[in-house]
């Protein structure tokens, strides 16, 4: 089903550059101003120059020498009039090419920042022509602090030439090649109901049945890391008519009929590994050499594969089976992976603070070399007795002068708001409110620049003087153990209880029951601290190395060169950190690494006839657009006259994740995130748009096409911490961020790459993707922002956006749907279950209605008849419930059709039922079914039982689709 794309973007005005076009006259005026403003700054610069001339603007003490130094201050003039023309004509130019809404916003700032250094230069010659030094210091010390950010924008200039040559001369994702992704958006209908947009737009998936003549059905995996994996596994057993591999009479084999298996987070792991059991391999070789000799081929050609049903994978005593259970610690199923896992979280941190501490490097070098050459100091920087300087009273001066301006306007503006209602008055009230807000700024940047670095300077000297750059060797490192630890306790602390446990069993004592105890406030402290401790060090940092600094570049140093190797040193060392891939250096590709060897396999046949569950080897390309196997003939529409001849049909699947977004396009408080869901055919949502797969991935830089595979997309939906955790946020992203603790990954944003064709004529449009995601990206992360319009979204696990997959299955509007969920809450708080269809009701329109024979109080503890649960412990008694079965019949909006269908939830707890093996189990372990989700390492038992759940489980649900007719599938 195509979409008719119009021929205007229909929200297109929430883009930061969107709707702008070139303009060639401004371009050349800014041109012409640059070289004139150059010449200017040239011809006087050299003429204004002279020994000491900054000093005397300090002082306004002329010695002997008030004519040298009056004609160079009268050549200052044009001086002023050259820098402003050559910066301020570089500022406009860089604005017009900026896409981004901060940037464009911080050379707004700079803009300013510059007027006022002009004009205080300006007030400063003056009073320097009357040789009144009480007023040029002042102007003097305004002018430097404004102009040295100001000269920022060099560097940024040149960055941008350089980016666009490169651009010009490499880039290979032309604008030509954008059309071809075909980005969808929902069209729109004549006979559209202004009541119901949303929740229609809300249900635009491309490749959705007709929602008025076609059933479709839909089995929902949850989140919910291994322990969700293991329930998954055992519920599709049982959802295929027959969990056991030597069954053959398997009836009532709901699974074969599924038109959508959809998964979120752990549910994905065993969704992609019967989706990767049934791909067949390309036809050339993909076996690394020396692999057809140790399974008894002469050659990898002779080695046949034998692409598996959905239905028919996994059945106990199967090859597949066998191997997922041996795998089911797959994070490190040894000590030695276990040590390899520390490590490159490790490594990833120590490359993240190398990111943020080298800027601080690099800028205490900065501004060391500033206050040597630059009286602007307003505290002495040694350990000497007297703190003051000669520019003490002059920095107080500007401070308060900006001060009082601020209060000044605030009052102003209250003034204007309260002498009347009317537009003047209003817009009165705004000028002077922002005026107030922006003097308030200054007089903060004064003080920071002339009080506050100096001061932190100062400290460093009192406690036995700086040691140069080698001196933060010491607070950085201890900031790197705490840190280290900090993380591994963020991520591991729901899972205390089997590390307490652990210890028990190592001192030979029986270990203490384990609850799922949520985050507690502990944790809290220990990432603020962390974060606190981190600040610190790196303010310190800047302080030690200005410290140095500002005595090996006072003029006539010997040290200077040091200073400057430095700098330049520490600029070498960023520009190539720049050069890392956030993505690649944090845990994403580990993590993908072993999800995929644990769950990405397929069955071959030996040359002796044996079998052998073998995994994919990292040679063969798991590409989503190369999963598009044959499907089931009715999610065609028009359905085709003859159905498919050849190869296996199977669902459509889905991996259900989450987008990230902040600010005015986030969709609701405490959300921050919206649906963006992998399959073979599209990837995307309806709030960012959807992208072709097959397309996308012939544009997008190999880096994020590495990104874009089905053992990617497990890796991603089962993202379950990082930077961005829309409603599971807890409030230590910042701390995973800056640490290289993150998982989930930057992939393109469809908005963009629509509404990229209606920008060519755009001069700040970034047309292209960015070849690899870099430092930007890290601090986009730390500082959690995330714009639904930039070039890139950061996705994360779905279970951050909703850890059922229900809300994914009702967007296709399937009538039957069988959810599984294994999530960690515990019955009668069924808070998944209860979020998933608060969400469905808002986003969807979606109206639930739960039947009574199958209501959630039968899932409550402690509900079993006491006389089937007579055999069991009274403790154990207490745990079980009646039934784990839910029967929801729900209703979709006019705009999405109006029909009706059934939802049957299967919750993964205990019932009286059970097998004896798995109730004795339940009871030697109180926790049971509620592992908490960090505990990625399921040793046999813990696999065992949760599999026989699912199963259990499943069986159930396959039996409660319609008990009128003993439980046949639709």
């Amino acid at each position: 089903m195509s979409a008719t794309e119009p021929d205007r973007p229909p929200d297109g005005s929430g883009f930061s550059a969107a709707g702008r076009t070139r303009n060639p006259r401004l371009d050349a005026a800014l041109i012409v101003g640059f070289l004139v403003g150059v010449a200017l700054t040239t011809w006087f610069g050299l003429r204004a120059s002279a020994p000491g001339i900054v000093g005397y603007e300090f002082t306004g003490d002329p010695g002997a020498r008030a004519g040298e130094l009056d004609r160079a201050v009268g050549s200052d003039f044009g001086f002023i009039v050259g820098y402003t023309l050559a910066l301020g004509a570089l500022c406009v130019f860089l604005r017009t090419r900026t896409f981004s809404v901060t940037l464009r916003t911080a050379i707004t700032a700079l803009l300013g920042m510059l007027a006022v250094a002009a004009l205080a230069d300006v007030a400063e010659d003056i009073a320097l022509l009357a040789h009144n030094g009480a007023w040029s210091a002042p102007f003097a010390t305004l002018k430097w602090v404004m102009i040295v950010p100001v000269l920022l924008i060099i560097p940024g200039a040149i960055g941008y030439a350089g980016r666009w040559y490169f651009s010009r001369k490499w880039l290979i994702h032309s604008r030509s090649e954008v059309p071809d992704v075909a980005y969808v958006f929902a069209p729109p209908r004549e006979d559209e109901s202004a009541q119901q947009y949303r929740w229609r737009r809300a249900y635009w998936v491309p490749t959705v049945a007709d929602p008025i003549r076609s059933d479709t059905s839909a089995v929902c995996l949850s989140g919910g890391g291994i322990r969700a994996g293991s329930v998954a596994l055992g519920a599709l057993q049982a959802l295929s008519g027959n969990p056991s591999a030597n069954a053959d009479d398997a009836t009532n084999d709901v699974l074969a009929a599924t038109d959508y298996l959809i998964s979120v987070s752990g549910g994905g792991f065993l969704s992609g590994a019967f989706l990767q059991a049934a791909h067949r391999p390309p036809g050339t070789s993909v076996w690394p050499a020396g692999m057809s000799e140790a399974l008894g081929a002469t050659n990898p050609a002779a080695i046949p594969d034998e692409p598996l049903p959905v239905d028919e994978s996994f059945k106990r005593g199967s090859v597949e089976y066998d191997r997922v259970r041996r795998h089911a610690s797959y994070i490190a199923d040894s000590p030695a992976e276990l040590a390899a896992a520390l490590a490159i979280v490790a490594k990833n941190m120590i490359l993240s603070l190398a990111v943020v501490f080298v800027p601080a490097v690099v800028l205490g070098a900065l501004l060391g070399t500033l206050y040597a050459r630059v009286p602007v100091s307003a505290v002495e920087l040694d350990s000497a007795w007297s703190t003051r300087t000669p520019n003490t009273v002059p920095a107080l001066v500007v401070v308060g002068v900006a001060a009082a301006l601020s209060v000044l306007s605030l009052v102003a503006a209250n003034l204007a708001e309260a002498t009347s209602t009317r537009r003047w008055a209003m817009n009165l009230n705004q000028v002077f409110t922002r005026i107030g807000q922006l003097a308030a700024t200054a007089a903060a940047i004064i003080a920071l620049a002339t009080f506050a670095i100096p001061w932190a300077m100062r400290v460093v000297w009192s406690s036995g003087g700086p040691s140069g750059p080698a001196g933060v060797a010491g607070p950085v490192s201890s900031v790197l153990v705490l840190n280290y630890v900090a993380v591994l306790v963020a991520i591991l602390w729901r899972n205390r209880g089997s590390v307490s446990g652990f210890f028990a069993r190592m001192r030979g004592t029986p270990a203490a029951p384990r609850q799922a105890v949520p985050q507690g406030v502990v944790q809290l402290l220990i990432v603020l601290v962390t974060l606190v401790v981190l600040a610190l060090a790196w303010l310190l940092t800047v302080a030690v190395v200005a410290a140095w600094a500002v005595r090996g570049a006072t003029p006539g140093s010997p040290d200077t060169g040091k200073v400057v190797g430095v700098g330049v040193g520490a600029l070498a060392v960023l520009a190539v950190l720049a050069l890392f891939d956030v993505t690649s250096t944090s845990l994403h590709p580990f993590y993908r690494r072993r999800l995929a060897t644990a769950f990405a396999m397929r069955r071959i046949r030996l040359r002796d006839g044996q079998l052998r569950a073998v995994p994919y080897p990292p040679s063969e390309s798991t590409e989503l657009s190369l999963f598009a196997e044959p499907r089931r003939t009715h999610l065609t529409w028009p359905a085709p006259a003859d159905p498919p001849h050849h190869g296996l049909t199977t669902p459509v699947f889905v991996f259900a994740a989450a987008a990230a977004v902040s600010g005015e396009d986030k969709p609701a408080s405490g959300q921050n995130a919206v649906s963006y869901a992998f399959s073979a055919d599209y990837v995307g949502g309806p709030d960012l748009g959807w992208l072709k797969t097959e397309s996308l991935a012939q544009i997008v830089p190999t880096r994020i096409r590495r990104d874009l595979t089905v053992q990617a997309a497990i890796a991603i939906s089962g993202a379950a911490f990082g930077s961005a955790m829309g409603r599971a946020a807890r409030g230590y992203q910042a701390l995973l961020a800056v640490s290289g603790a993150r998982l989930g990954s930057w992939l393109p944003n469809p908005r963009f790459l629509f509404q990229s064709r209606f920008e060519h004529d755009n001069p700040a449009w970034p047309h292209g993707l960015p070849t690899f995601r870099g430092i930007s990206y890290l601090f986009r992360e730390v500082f959690g922002s995330h714009s639904g319009h930039g070039r890139l979204v950061q996705i994360s696990d779905g279970g951050h956006y909703e850890n059922l997959g229900l809300v994914e299955a009702l967007r296709r509007r399937c009538t039957t749907i069988v959810a599984i969920d294994a999530s960690g809450d515990t019955p009668p708080d069924l808070t998944t279950f209860a979020e998933a269809v608060r969400l469905a009701e808002a986003e969807l329109g979606v109206r639930f209605a739960i039947d009574d024979d199958y209501s959630p109080a039968r899932l409550a503890p402690g509900t079993a008849d006491r006389a089937i649960a007579a055999d069991v412990t009274a403790e154990l008694v207490a745990r079980l419930a009646d039934s784990p079965i839910v029967r929801v019949r729900f209703t979709y909006p006019d705009s999405a059709g109006g029909r009706s269908g059934v939802l049957i939830l299967a919750k993964a707890i205990l019932t009286a039922d059970l097998p004896p093996w798995l109730l004795t189990y339940a009871d030697n372990n109180p926790v049971f079914p509620h592992d908490a989700t960090s505990d990625q390492w399921f040793n046999e038992g813990q696999f065992a039982a949760y599999t026989e759940l699912g199963r259990q489980i499943g069986a159930k649900a396959r039996q409660a689709l319609n008990p009128l007719t003993g439980g046949q599938s639709h």
